[in-house]
């Protein structure tokens, strides 16, 4: 197993510890938030860049892998949708978003079955892809934080 399809791993690894912290109750603020949302949100950011880092290494290094195309994708929802659901559960974010983002997940995964079925390749729904998901990370991240930040206020 090279390097990027190891920080795929570890990626998605890093979620059942993400989901556990709210349970440690965790006692503090550090500037007005919850000790545990930052917890919670520096695991999250070492996701987030290890998604970045795998695609960049495997890429430069040549070292795409069938593993890694199959795993990447499902590494980036298992991250995305997690933290959602916890944002859910904090109250800092409604379920009907995670519901459409899953809702979208089935629909794109099904067209990519379906386009891979007939052999078809789509370079711009890569780059859609990956605005999709930097979108995703970064309204994770300010939904994390949302009670006590201080961008909110604007």
């Amino acid at each position: 197993m090279n390097l990027a399809n190891k920080l795929t791993v570890l990626r998605i690894l890093l979620v059942p510890i993400m989901v556990i912290i709210p349970f440690l109750n965790i006692q503090g603020t550090l500037f007005s938030i919850p000790i545990e949302y930052i917890v919670i949100d520096v695991i999250f950011v070492i996701a987030a860049l290890t998604d970045k880092l795998d695609g960049y290494i495997a890429r430069s290094k040549n070292q795409i892998t069938t593993f890694g195309k199959f795993l990447d994708p499902i590494a980036d929802k298992i991250v995305v949708i997690t933290a959602m659901i916890m944002l859910v559960e904090f109250n800092h974010l409604p379920a009907w978003i995670p519901i459409i983002v899953i809702f979208r997940e089935f629909i794109v995964s099904g067209y990519r079955l379906i386009a891979a079925r007939e052999k078809r390749k789509c370079n711009s729904c890569k780059y859609l892809g990956k605005v999709k998901n930097s979108n995703s990370n970064v309204s994770n991240n300010i939904g994390i934080f949302r009670s006590k930040c201080l961008w909110c206020y604007f």
